[in-house]
């Protein structure tokens, strides 16, 4: 009889680990006029985007320095940062960073998808656009409420705080009044 061999227990086979993906190269270098008072202000200021990002369920992050070079590239011949979205000179007190594509319309959070804005600006376009939203949530909701005899979809409450009013549709005219002679 032959001897049998030990059992092996199965080996991990060792793959070559994969290329990443070509990528643009990112400068990581700051804008020559930054000093480390600006940098360090640029850096708070990423750490906030980033962790707003987050919260919001974006992936990515944007590094400092990409923020740096943004805020380069939107200088006026005057040197002054302009909003990308009133194009008034925006003040560092003033400045907010602005996704050109919304996360909620699935935009990326990454440097190429970011502009400088005054904060109001921001919260106003943002605003405007989830306003709108909520409108045509709600004309939606209502119209499928009057197609199915005034129920909601399932998970409505969950997602848009309770019932949904159905769609009213504009009072019938009276009929005229017939007069015979």
């Amino acid at each position: 009889m032959a001897a049998r061999a030990p059992a092996r227990s199965p080996r991990p086979v060792a793959r070559a680990p994969r290329p990443a993906p070509a990528a643009a190269q990112v400068d990581l270098a700051w804008p020559s006029s930054f000093d480390d008072w600006m940098i360090d202000i640029v850096r708070r200021r990423a750490l906030r985007l980033n962790s707003g990002a987050r919260r919001r369920g974006a992936h990515g992050s944007v590094r400092a320095a990409e923020l740096g070079h943004i805020l380069e590239q939107s200088k006026d011949p005057q040197g002054r940062w302009r909003c990308a979205l009133c194009d008034n000179a925006v003040t560092l007190a003033d400045l907010s960073f602005d996704h050109v594509i919304a996360l909620a319309d699935g935009g990326e959070h990454a440097a190429h998808n970011l502009v400088p804005a005054h904060r109001k600006c921001n919260e106003i376009k943002g605003s405007e656009k989830a306003q709108y939203r909520a409108q045509a949530l709600d004309r939606w909701l209502g119209e499928w409420a009057n197609a199915h005899g005034g129920a909601t979809p399932r998970g409505v409450a969950r997602h848009h705080g309770g019932g949904v009013a159905p769609v009213q549709s504009p009072p019938a005219q009276p009929a005229p009044e017939r007069r015979y002679a």
